[in-house]
């Protein structure tokens, strides 16, 4: 069993924890940014745009809402949409993030938690058509939207000048790297 069982062993492939799956998604998102022909303002504010449209509630707009934004401001749309991926991280944390944002948004709207309680034993007896009511929409996702505004616009804010920083740095060593070689 020796020398056959010890190559099975090491031809498997290592399990990812959190951490690495993490590293690897913001590594290739960094990767595609730093290939993007455009100045480090531009990607910078057109992930930043990304990162607060995926706090939104607005599901399934998110990425269209994005580009759209980064086209009338005339950003990177590729970068708008790499932002709101680079937020698909935190999927399985999207339920305690809705709720955060809507606690906050009933807060910020001078409802107390009263109100959210109330709606909260509302939703365990509404119908899926009493839920997608114009009426039900609002009362949930106002407070939801305002919410998001307080999480998202300081977080794309540091996300722009993170990245920015990062993206101007790289193109500045590009730059110093095709001015030190020596044309063929």
């Amino acid at each position: 069993m020796g020398k056959s069982s010890e190559g099975v062993i090491k031809s498997q492939p290592k399990k990812k924890n959190l951490l690495s799956y993490v590293s690897n998604h913001f590594k290739k998102s960094h990767t595609i940014l730093r290939k993007l022909p455009v100045s480090a303002h531009s990607i910078a504010l057109g992930f930043a745009i990304g990162v607060f449209y995926g706090f939104t509630p607005f599901w399934g707009f998110k990425t269209i809402l994005a580009i759209v934004t980064a086209w009338l401001l005339r950003v990177s749309k590729v970068a708008a949409a790499v932002g709101v991926a680079a937020h698909d991280i935190a999927l399985p944390f999207v339920p305690g993030l809705m709720w955060l944002e809507y606690k906050i948004g009933l807060i910020v709207l001078g409802q107390n938690s009263h109100q959210f309680n109330k709606t909260l034993s509302k939703l365990q007896h509404l119908e899926l058509k009493q839920l997608i009511s114009w009426q039900e929409i609002y009362n949930l996702g106002w407070p939801m939207f305002i919410g998001s505004l307080i999480i998202g616009l300081p977080l794309a804010a540091i996300s722009y000048i993170l990245v920015f920083k990062s993206i101007k740095k790289y193109q500045e060593l590009q730059k110093a790297e095709e001015e030190s070689t020596p044309p063929s």
